[in-house]
């Protein structure tokens, strides 16, 4: 429940309480249902699973939309959509038997239609369909469908079979107990069709089986014959007995009766519905008569604007407010409040103004859950809206700019005194701290000072006094203070020009500055980034060298690129990484980054030096954005270009890096006051150009000037009324707008009148009853006083009835006739809302007086308009300014600050927010939490770790960095747990230690202190134990030496010998007679015969210098006592054939002989043979292979050759 507040209880349901609450992260109403799990009976816990499982899959505008469901205090708690209408069984209630419009039954059927379609496509029935779980919106237009709490999911079975609804709205098949489909919430969407028709159940009985049997009989009372057939024919087909001959849902969207309220669902989206306000009967005036029997001229109000005879004629506003970017691709004209606008200015969430009374104004987009719902089947607004409204607190203020940064609004007033109020969090409020301030508040160090212009960065300001001096406060970061440092100020201080620099006009980038001087010159400081501000030397249009490159300054410096450093400068603005300036001679420069074509260049070139924007002359004004630029021309022409995501241009974004004009929707001259660009939003500001309408001239003194002037007369008269949607209903509620917009003078009266007004009633030229009717005695013909001047004006002085020539001055005004029409009995002009008020017409402004649907303002004063029969839920929990008492500490607030009280009130009980279980007033919070929570956090005071109170204990009898005792008790204090094992080895003076010549024997163990004493006198025996230890080394090397030896020796009767280098081998051998190469020893097996072969490269006895002489021998091994003797095994020697095996079969040459068992080199050897004779060479072939043959085939490949030898030996060779 961090996420909500609830509000009050609204309702219970089967299975529990529903709440309305207010989301805290927004403001918005949410309906939280809780359903308490641990009371629940299984099949009711199994429906409320069902609910949210049903919730999860839907998203409809006409279904109530589900957020979120949780756990909370052994409830589940479901979070969805607050619908503020009531349901529509109250609103048929509230009717009172008075029938509904077949315009308004379709308008409510539709939705609900599209809404069960939707339903039914994710196989999903609703079955409990009825009117008091269909809900309305605040208006009572849009209808939601809710209660999902029975319905059933159909994952394989077409049918349900469980009975389950309300007894009047269940179908017959529920009735007899049979399987049913979707077409049983059709019947239910027939009953429902029924109700809104008749005000009644088209089911109703005393008694559940009378109700049982007046369903299955299927017997119904007619609807009322002022309804169409077709809707009477619908009716009867989805009440139809039989399932299958009622119509499906697809079926009922393709009827005629539905396909017209379906489409206006879609084609009125956006569409604000007006209703004209008729001027009160009592200020009805009749036409005075002049000498000659002629009108009384028209008179000229004081604002300028035109009165015709009686009528009144309002002049269009003097100016507009445009804004585009953030999704909205062309300027969308904002709402007025009947005032001209003369400077604009944005900031990352502030759209604000300022009027030509000093008032200023601010456009904001209505909350979520308290503006205007969306309408039927669309899912979004096709356009963002805005209301607009005056900022409070400001009486006896006149404001003459205003300046927003990111969440901060600076303003001045006329007297030069600077007011700041949003957030404080980089000291931009210039207060001295870094608090928010929710109303403007004077910036106190700078009273002593005239301002006359101030300019707010993303978090930082600037101002200049009327003696030129610039005051400089906010974040510091590059510098952009230009105070020489990068340190954040919280007030004003003063910042330092260059020598003969008169400051005229500051302004403020996101992390820099500029300032134009009374010379045209320019100053600036901060991030220097892509040279957005000219500060690179750059000579003509070379690109700067590094050196002459400039990052960041922290103090004012003249600009140095050129050309801007030469031409006199009369505008510029900073964007996020490019400038944009405008010469004396209407130039446009750019400078900075091209990365999104904002430079205005054909092509995307990345240069540092600043270029005009080709294609623009006589440029007046400029912008930047984040990543696009605005040029304003001199005859109001809107020139924009560079990024076009999302709407930065106002215009479609073929040619983004070109400029191009924006289409304003103006039909008369104007001219562009102001314009502000932040981040990827645009504001701008025109003023029209409206004509004064010349004085009504009769066709006896009309002069040739009026008479061209009459030609005029459309456009004139036009441009002097006023647009209803422009009129100061921002604060009104969406009935109030509709009912407070229609200009005083208009044509004939529109109400709805109980019988069609006679014909006589009825002006010819507007087809409505006659409002201030006047007679033509020439003819006797009778028209509309403003109808009549109207066709008049355009200088036709014929009757428009008969073409006669008619006379001025014979048009009198027809009381008596007046007196009849507004005798005429009408409905009230808010029938259409339920008002059933019906009367003459005159006696309407007095039904005003108590109609419930009539807009009065809010008695408390708070600005708003609303309807009266709204008003007590206004006054009871929307009312800013209502007095509400608080419950806890029982203090009276308005409304506002009751909000504001609401959770700070130190009376109120509240959970311990360390979640202890403990509750109390709020203003014991605070000392239960720091000295009484068990729960509360507490730094160990040995390793500063923060852990839980109830837990530090337990904590510190295992904190590393508890401190202990040493051991060995050498009276060091305080050791940490896990420093004592480094204190004990290393310095410890008390901690017994071995003598370092422990692994050569010594076995002396001493305190450390004594150790060197020890060394000194056992130096000798030292030296002996070393020795000893050395040769024992040696020895235990050498063994490892002969194992690793061993390793390496072949054990399978097999070895490959390689003879590497063999051409200075067989060299050397030729050199050396009986040159001996011998191979490393082998085995026979793992336990057998140790053997090694031997060559002579340039051969041996009958083979020297022509053959390659191979013999083997027997060598001493370690298992020769286990063998038997002589050795007799078979033995072949092969020199290997290296040729590729692909190419061709290698041919190795073999030779095997059988040992003479009597040869003594084959007897168990002796280990004591040193001596190489001719005796110990072994067996083998003096003439193994001659050189001329080894040199045939590739035995020699990369300077060497193989031999191998193996032995035949059987499985059993051990004695």
């Amino acid at each position: 429940m961090e996420k909500y507040e609830k509000i009050k209880v609204v309702g219970r349901g089967a299975f529990g309480i529903v709440h309305l609450c207010r989301r805290r992260s927004d403001g918005a109403f949410v309906i939280l249902k809780e359903i308490p799990v641990e009371q629940m009976s299984r099949d009711e816990r199994l429906a409320a699973q069902n609910e949210c499982q049903v919730l999860k899959l839907l998203n409809h505008p006409n279904i109530i939309e589900y957020y979120e469901n949780f756990l909370e205090d052994k409830a589940l708690m479901i979070a969805m959509e607050y619908a503020p209408g009531g349901t529509l069984a109250d609103y048929i209630q509230k009717r009172c038997n008075s029938l509904l419009d077949e315009d308004t039954i379709l308008h409510f059927f539709v939705q609900i239609l599209l809404a069960l379609y939707h339903v039914h496509n994710k196989l999903i029935l609703h079955r409990d369909l009825k009117t008091q779980n269909i809900l309305l919106d605040k208006h009572q237009m849009i209808v939601k469908i809710g209660d999902f709490g029975i319905s059933k999911i159909l994952v394989s079975k077409s049918k349900a079979y469980t009975v389950v609804g309300t007894p009047c709205y269940i179908s017959p098949e529920l009735c007899e107990g049979k399987p049913y489909n979707q077409k049983s919430d059709i019947w239910a969407l027939g009953c429902v069709l029924y109700e809104l028709a008749s005000l009644k159940r088209a089911f109703e009985a005393a008694n559940l089986p009378a109700l049982v049997l007046k369903i299955m009989s299927g017997t119904f009372a007619p609807i009322s014959d002022r309804y169409s057939p077709e809707l009477r024919q619908l009716i009867l087909n989805m009440l139809n007995l039989d399932p299958s001959k009622r119509p499906q849902l697809n079926e009922i969207m393709a009827l005629p009766i539905c396909i017209r309220p379906l489409l206006n669902l879609y084609t009125d989206v956006g569409n604000v519905k007006m209703r004209r306000i008729e001027k009160p009967l009592s200020t009805v005036h009749t036409c005075a008569h002049g000498r000659a029997g002629g009108r009384v001229p028209t008179s000229r109000s004081r604002d300028g604007s035109v009165g015709l005879g009686s009528g009144k004629v309002h002049s269009l506003p003097l100016s507009s407010v445009y804004t585009w970017g953030s999704g909205i691709s062309a300027p969308l004209r904002l709402p007025m409040l009947n005032t001209e606008v003369l400077q604009v200015s944005l900031g990352r969430t502030q759209k604000m103004g300022v009027t030509k009374s000093g008032r200023l104004i601010t456009w904001e987009a209505p909350s979520v859950g308290s503006g205007e719902a969306s309408l039927p089947g669309v899912v979004e607004q096709m356009q963002p809206q805005f209301i607009s409204r005056f900022l409070e607190g400001q009486s006896g203020v006149t404001i003459k700019s205003v300046s927003c940064g990111d969440l901060f609004t600076t303003c001045m007033t006329d007297r030069g005194i600077i007011m700041t109020f949003g957030s404080g969090s980089n000291g931009c409020l210039g207060h001295g701290n870094f608090n928010d301030v929710t109303q403007p508040k004077i910036v106190e160090a700078l009273l002593g000072y005239e301002l006359v212009q101030v300019s707010c960065g993303a978090s930082h300001v600037l101002a200049v006094t009327n003696e030129r001096e610039v005051f400089a406060w906010g974040r510091g970061d590059n510098g952009r203070l230009g105070l020489g440092t990068q340190d954040t100020r919280n007030s004003p201080q003063q910042v330092c020009l260059p020598v003969e620099f008169e400051a005229q006009r500051v302004v403020c980038g996101v992390d820099c500055s500029m300032i134009i001087s009374t010379q045209q010159r320019i100053v600036a400081c901060g991030s220097n980034r892509f040279n957005k501000l000219g500060l690179d030397r750059i000579a003509a249009v070379e690109e700067p060298n590094p050196s002459d490159q400039v990052e960041e300054v922290h103090s004012y410096t003249p600009v140095q690129s050129a050309p801007l450093h030469t031409e006199k400068i009369i505008y510029i603005d900073i964007g996020t990484a490019h400038s944009v300036a405008v010469t004396e001679r209407g130039q446009c420069f750019t400078f900075g980054s091209n990365q999104h074509g904002q430079m205005g260049c054909s092509s995307r070139r990345s240069s540092r030096v600043p270029c005009p924007v080709p294609g623009l002359q006589g440029i007046a004004m400029a912008a930047c954005g984040d990543a696009f630029t605005l040029a304003i021309g001199a005859d109001g022409e809107v020139y924009t270009w560079g990024k076009g995501a999302r709407g930065r241009l106002g215009r479609k974004e073929g040619d983004s890096g070109i400029p191009r004009a924006v289409q304003l929707d103006e039909t008369h001259p104007f001219t562009v006051t102001s314009v502000a660009c932040c981040h990827g939003n645009t504001l701008l500001a025109v003023k029209r150009h409206c004509y004064k309408e010349f004085p009504y001239i009769t066709r006896q003194n009309r002069s040739p000037e009026a008479k061209r002037a009459l030609h005029l007369k459309d456009s004139i008269s036009y441009c002097c009324r006023q647009d209803p949607r422009d009129a100061n209903t921002s604060n009104l509620q969406p009935e109030a707008r509709r009912a407070s917009t229609e200009p005083a003078a208009m044509p004939g009266f529109d109400y709805k009148f109980l019988e069609k007004p006679k014909r006589r009633f009825q002006c010819p030229l507007c087809s409505k009853a006659m409002r201030e009717p006047v007679q033509v005695s020439t003819c006797g013909h009778r028209f509309c006083d403003t109808c009549l001047q109207e066709f008049l004006s355009e200088g036709v002085f014929k009757c428009p009835e008969d073409q006669l020539p008619l006379d001025y001055a014979k048009i009198y005004p027809d009381p008596e006739l007046e007196q009849q029409i507004l005798a005429l009995p009408i409905r009230c002009i808010h029938s259409e809302e339920g008002c059933r008020w019906t009367g003459q017409m005159k006696q309407l402004q007095g039904h005003f007086s108590t109609c419930a649907f009539n807009v009065i303002p809010c008695p408390n004063r708070c600005s708003v308009k609303l309807t009266r029969r709204d008003l007590p839920d206004h006054l009871q929990h929307d009312c800013p300014k209502r007095k509400v008492k608080c419950e806890f500490c029982g203090s009276e607030f308005t409304g506002e600050a009751y909000e504001n009280h609401q959770g700070v009130c130190p009376q109120e009980s509240v959970y311990c927010e360390n979640k202890c279980g403990a509750r109390m007033m709020r203003r014991l919070l605070s000392q239960h939490s720091m000295a009484e929570c068990p729960k509360r956090t507490q730094p160990c005071k040995y390793c500063g770790k923060e852990f839980v109170f109830d837990t530090i204990q337990n904590h510190q009898y295992h904190c590393p960095r508890f401190p202990v005792q040493c051991p060995n008790q050498c009276g060091t204090p305080n050791i940490a747990r896990e420093d004592l094992a480094n204190h004990v080895k290393d310095n410890c003076g008390s901690a017994l230690v071995l003598c370092p010549f422990k692994d050569a024997g010594c076995k002396h163990r001493c305190p450390k202190l004594a150790i060197g004493r020890h060394l000194e006198d056992t130096t000798k025996s030292h030296l002996t134990m070393m020795c000893n230890l050395v040769g024992r080394q040696r020895q235990e090397i050498l063994e490892l030496r002969r194992e690793m030896e061993e390793l390496s020796v072949s054990h399978d009767g097999v070895l490959i010998w390689k003879l590497s280098d063999y051409t200075r081998k067989l060299q050397e051998a030729k050199l050396r007679s009986n040159h001996e190469f011998f191979s490393p020893p082998f085995y026979t097996h793992r336990y057998g015969y140790k053997l090694q072969v031997s060559a002579f490269l340039n051969g041996n006895g009958s083979g020297e210098g022509s053959h390659l002489s191979v013999y083997i021998r027997v060598l001493p091994g370690e298992y020769d006592n286990l063998l038997e003797w002589p050795f007799s095994y078979k033995v072949t020697f092969s020199i290997m054939d290296q040729s590729d095996p692909s190419l061709s079969k290698p041919q190795h040459i073999t030779e095997t002989f059988n040992p003479d068992p009597n040869w003594k080199n084959f007897q168990k050897p002796s280990s004591s043979r040193n001596s190489l004779d001719e005796s110990t060479l072994g067996f083998g072939y003096p003439k193994f292979i001659s050189h001329e043959e080894i040199k045939k085939r590739n035995y020699i490949r990369d300077n060497c050759i193989f031999i191998k030898a193996s032995i035949e030996i059987p499985q059993k060779i051990m004695a």
